[in-house]
């Protein structure tokens, strides 16, 4: 199997109070046609660990140290054109509450038509 993406050291916390981390230091490798679980309490980080590999972190929250690589290459060093690019084509989430919420990878345009 291919490594398809690797998180290394990834940390996030909020703008306003950068000591408080939500993530912290988290470290993990996904192959290719393999299916992994991440799994944990409520509020442990699964969801803003994702959220930060797609590039989709809220700007109150920053991503403060790691590396995110994707198919080898670091999507952290990526502008949000960049990302936009990847988004839907090569890389995708699947949200929490999909009937609820609206996918911020589309444009409300496409929402709406």
């Amino acid at each position: 199997m291919s490594e398809l993406l690797r998180i290394e050291g990834l940390t996030i916390a909020p703008a306003l109070h950068p000591s408080r981390k939500l993530v912290k230091d988290v470290s993990f490798a996904l192959d290719a046609g393999r299916t992994t679980c991440i799994v944990g309490e409520s509020g442990s980080g699964k969801s803003l660990t994702a959220l930060s590999v797609m590039g989709l972190l809220p700007p109150v929250l920053q991503r403060q140290s790691g590396r995110v690589l994707f198919q080898g290459n670091d999507l952290t060093t990526y502008s949000q054109l960049q990302l936009q690019d990847i988004r839907g084509k090569r890389i995708g989430m699947i949200f929490q509450e999909p009937m609820t919420s609206l996918n911020p990878v589309l444009n409300i345009g496409y929402k709406i038509g």
